[in-house]
């Protein structure tokens, strides 16, 4: 899996890198040297046996940090998502969710819906700032485990 991440990060790089900058090219079977670096790549070169230089692209991975902001993300809109089905048709006891006959229903799943469209937003708006992935990253984790909590005590709850 790794190998074929590199051959399209070389692949994706050759097709960036402008014919002109490729006419100064050592020929076939020649080594090129650390000077003869394409102007866009900005790649750093090591010196390994006489005569042969290697590069270092760097990492395209996203870190760990960034990583986990996903899966946070996902996680808090699967139990807010496992909530509302666990919610769906019972007595609903906060007034901001409960449609008029005082269950949950199509009215509380659109507000629950835009409260985590506003939860979202400003995380993906601000999506740049590293440091603020690891606040966002733990209160959507503790959202999860909250959303999870209700969902579980919503399924002992029976319809009425």
């Amino acid at each position: 899996m790794r190998s074929l991440s590199i051959c399209s990060a070389v692949f994706a790089l050759l097709l960036a890198v402008p014919v002109s900058v490729l006419a100064g090219a050592p020929a076939p079977g020649r080594l090129a040297s650390p000077d003869q670096a394409p102007a866009g790549l900005n790649p750093s070169f090591e010196t390994g046996p006489p005569g042969v230089a290697v590069i270092q692209l760097p990492n395209a991975r996203p870190d760990t940090v960034q990583r986990l902001w996903i899966g946070s993300i996902c996680a808090m809109v699967a139990a807010s998502a496992f909530d509302a089905a666990s919610s769906w048709g019972k007595q609903e006891a906060n007034p901001l969710l409960a449609s008029r006959d005082r269950t949950f229903g199509g009215r509380g799943l659109a507000i629950k819906a835009a409260i985590a469209g506003a939860v979202l937003l400003p995380q993906i708006l601000l999506h740049k700032h590293k440091r603020l992935r690891k606040s966002f990253m733990f209160a959507n984790f503790a959202d999860a485990a909250v959303f999870t909590a209700v969902s579980i005590h919503n399924l002992g709850i029976s319809r009425e």
